[in-house]
């Protein structure tokens, strides 16, 4: 008996279906074991099981009307893979960050957002947040030092202070000892780098270099940062000052200002902020607090002083340090006043390649500054800001406070994915 070609097709076909889901049923039961799988091999595993549903589903498209049922075969093995995919969950992972620099507070209470208990009269500070997959412990404080912390550590977040050669030593110290923390597998540095970027000391601790250290962020326009290694840093608000974390809905932006723009700081001598001190003792539009010698501390007082200017300037000025980047104009964003800065590079070995230095965080990131090379051109900037209406700068205020914890959130979804990707995904 002789069968015709769409008899023999059929016996062909539906053996062939009968074997193909047993097989799709057979690898789901085994995705159902225990693996000691990562995420990402979980999901390539995914990947792999689509494509040859895709290849078996395709061989029988074209056999015939009868065998319309077939073709329910693709969307059922993709709703398993999407109802399994979704079961499966991320690895958690704890992280410590070790905080032996003020700026480990602006990381830990204005990026990460998190809280912490003080103990000891103050000699230790101890947080815990988690994120996603990720389980950070925060420890901080002068009582925070190699003997004191978890010797069982294995993912590190490192906040140290590299600005003079005083604080680099005591830095040194603490890279020299990571060594002996045997279960140590990823350590990430956050550092205040040199105003003056002078930072090669780093390298030899690098993992490029034959070092621990898988990433390092770091403050100020360094020409070391490549977006691979070596990622830069905000300055952030000098929280060794005491200056305090504010809510962006607590911020008033809608009444009028007392000051059209403020400085409170330090006049070194022949420098241009002595130009700009000189500027506004002759005008009667801005508020003026100046002093002759720096001081790291404020008193309880003298923070509040500096509080009420802020809120009340619709303008900060930033003249020039020994660096561009200062707290202040952080300090300013935070509370919806527009940073006036002097956009000229200071000496030193910070990037002067780039079109966007010197700020080349902030410009990068569009920030709501107002650029100014010479302070004579000040009185001109004056006069086209006494023409806004209240209504113009309470929009604008809105839009420094908004764009400010808009920037905070992509610093911590840039340091906590490249914690991720480094520390994890090759695991």
């Amino acid at each position: 008996m002789r069968l015709s070609p769409k008899i023999l097709m059929r016996i062909i076909t539906v053996p062939s279906v009968a074997i193909l889901l047993l097989i799709f049923y057979i690898i789901y039961m085994k995705f159902d074991e225990p693996l000691s799988k990562t995420l990402v091999e979980k999901i390539a595993v995914t990947s792999h099981i689509r494509r040859r549903a895709d290849m078996g589903v395709n061989l029988f498209k074209n056999v015939g009307e009868p065998f319309d049922d077939i073709y329910s075969v693709n969307s059922v093995v993709r709703s398993i893979i999407r109802k399994r995919a979704k079961s499966i969950k991320w690895i958690k992972h704890d992280i410590e960050i070790w905080g032996k620099a003020s700026i480990a507070d602006y990381l830990w209470y204005h990026i990460l957002g998190g809280n912490a208990t003080t103990y000891s009269n103050g000699l230790l500070k101890h947080g815990e947040i988690i994120m996603q997959n990720l389980h950070i412990r925060f420890r901080s404080g002068p009582g925070i030092i190699p003997s004191t912390v978890p010797n069982t550590v294995k993912y590190l977040i490192l906040v140290l202070n590299g600005r003079d050669e005083q604080k680099r030593k005591f830095a040194r110290s603490w890279l020299d000892h990571l060594v002996h923390f045997k279960y140590l597998r990823k350590v990430a540095l956050i550092i205040l780098g040199d105003e003056k970027c002078d930072n090669d000391w780093i390298l030899p601790y690098v993992k490029s270099r034959g070092g621990i250290i898988n990433l390092v962020f770091i403050v100020y326009d360094s020409p070391l940062v490549d977006n691979k290694e070596f990622f830069q840093w905000p300055l952030g608000v000098a929280t060794y000052r005491g200056f305090p974390h504010f809510r962006s809905d607590r911020i008033n932006v809608e009444v009028a200002r007392q000051y059209m723009c403020s400085f409170r700081g330090t006049v070194y001598t022949n420098t241009s902020r002595e130009v700009l001190h000189r500027i506004l003792q002759n005008s009667n539009k801005c508020f003026s607090e100046t002093r002759n010698t720096w001081a790291p501390t404020e008193t309880y007082e003298s923070m509040g002083r500096y509080l009420k200017t802020l809120t009340e300037s619709d303008l900060t000025l930033n003249p020039v340090g020994f660096n561009t980047e200062c707290y202040r104009i952080y300090e300013a964003f935070s509370l919806g006043s527009v940073p006036v800065v002097e956009n000229v590079l200071t000496p030193g070995q910070c990037d002067s390649k780039s079109k966007n230095s010197p700020l080349r965080l902030l410009k990068e990131h569009n920030a709501p500054m107002i650029l100014i090379k010479d302070w004579n051109d000040l009185n001109d900037l004056l006069e086209k800001e006494s023409k806004l209406d209240l209504q113009v700068k309470v929009e604008r205020r809105r839009r420094v406070v908004t764009w400010y914890e808009n920037f905070k959130l992509q610093m911590k979804n840039r340091l906590l994915g490249t914690i991720r990707k480094t520390f994890f995904m090759k695991e």
